[in-house]
């Protein structure tokens, strides 16, 4: 696992600081983000399925990955035409 820079280090303290309550995730929170940022680097994909309520859950956290990302994601040619 990878050391966080500066930025992603001040994101988790925030994200930390307003929900105190997954201080004993951030080991579980770090594997994660280095899991998912190993994975798109080798150019993975992430599936989410769920019905009914998990679904909704599923299309939240969709929701809240595609918003803001620090870092360009280009489109594969194929799958952009």
């Amino acid at each position: 696992m990878g050391m966080l820079n500066d930025t992603q280090n001040e994101i988790l303290e925030e994200m930390l600081a307003r929900r105190p309550d997954l201080a004993d995730c951030r080991a579980g929170l770090l594997r994660l983000y280095s899991f998912l940022s190993d994975c798109y680097d080798q150019g993975g994909t992430l599936y989410l399925c769920g019905n009914g309520g998990s679904y909704a859950d599923c299309m939240h956290i969709v929701g809240e990955l595609c918003k803001s990302f620090e870092r360009k994601r280009p489109i594969p040619e194929d799958l952009a035409n």
